[in-house]
């Protein structure tokens, strides 16, 4: 059964609007973190020097997952085609979040 174009258009503009908010709100947060950090006195960041490094190690990949979403959905939407190529650097990109997720939930408070 060959893939319906229009559906693999629809998905790539999902994909896009996906990638756009994944990488939009962790910008947004990254900011946010190291301002709340550099400025103690306004927040509160209890966190130890390799919970920050992990934080902002799991914050940077999931960037990294939504541009990689963000270009695969623009080549979905301008081919109206999937690519493995692709596919397999999304896979790529998800290692990292799941590592920095597993060494998060492994550091003692």
């Amino acid at each position: 059964m060959k893939p319906n174009p229009r559906a693999i258009r629809a998905l790539g503009a999902l994909l896009i609007a996906l990638g756009l908010l994944l990488c939009g709100s962790m910008a947004w947060l990254i900011h946010f973190l190291q301002q709340a950090i550099a400025q103690t006195s306004n927040h509160r960041w209890n966190g130890s020097p390799e919970f920050t490094r992990a934080t902002f190690s799991l914050f940077y990949s999931i960037f990294a997952f939504g541009a990689v979403s963000l270009g695969s959905g623009i080549f979905q939407l301008r081919t109206a085609r999937r690519s493995r190529v692709i596919a397999i650097a999304t896979l790529v990109a998800l290692g990292p979040i799941l590592y920095y997720v597993s060494q998060i939930m492994s550091l003692k408070k």
